[in-house]
């Protein structure tokens, strides 16, 4: 997709205006090298913070902040914020200054505020099946070498023997562990599902930045 140089393909557009990326002016558009893409145009990543999308299940809006230091990551950041608060005020986080130039930090009452149980229930649950299903992983491709020893091996000798394994082994192995993850981490998001809608930000919410 991106040349010797490192460059994306002209014809690429702003993923929030539209607009052209490369507007025939300059040579090498830093929007289109690959190091610095962000999707955005110049106006856009610099734009002032501005609200995405509110979670429905309790009016959390995601605001999005311009790059506290450009000239050391381009990238946006987005932010937890709520129209009442009475620290951030609905925008989400504020700038601090660190080692390598500013950069911006989240209000923790709003983020904590965020963390409902609810909200931590499913992510302990979705860290609790991850683990799960690499333990099953590990201990079937431990029991694939133990099968092929003469002799039982453990410690660090086993983990060699498991890391030296071939793809055509491992390869069905993984991929039968993971449908089987995806399968019920679909089930957990389903579950949780109301907890990921979200709708557009009405006009007073976008006025509060």
């Amino acid at each position: 997709m991106m040349d010797e140089r490192g460059m994306l393909p002209k014809g690429l557009k702003c993923q929030r205006c539209g607009k052209e990326l490369d507007d025939g002016t300059r040579g090498y558009p830093a929007e289109l090298y690959a190091g610095t893409y962000t999707g955005l145009c110049y106006a856009c990543t610099g734009a002032g913070p501005y609200v995405v999308r509110v979670h429905v299940y309790d009016d959390a809006m995601v605001v999005s902040h311009p790059p506290a230091c450009p000239s050391w990551r381009r990238d946006r950041t987005e932010h937890f914020a709520y129209a009442d608060c009475d620290q951030c005020h609905g925008r989400g986080a504020f700038k601090r200054w660190g080692r390598n130039g500013h950069y911006m930090d989240y209000y923790k009452a709003c983020l904590d505020r965020f963390m409902c149980p609810d909200r931590r229930e499913r992510d302990s649950a979705n860290r609790v099946l991850m683990k799960t299903y690499q333990r099953k992983f590990i201990a079937e491709l431990r029991s694939i070498v133990q099968a092929r020893q003469a002799v039982k091996l453990s410690g660090v000798k086993l983990d060699e023997a498991v890391d030296a394994l071939c793809d055509d082994d491992v390869q069905p192995i993984r991929e039968r562990f993971q449908a089987q993850y995806e399968t019920e981490r679909a089930e957990i998001e389903q579950k949780y599902a109301h907890l990921s809608e979200t709708r557009e930000p009405t006009d007073d919410e976008r006025q509060l930045l």
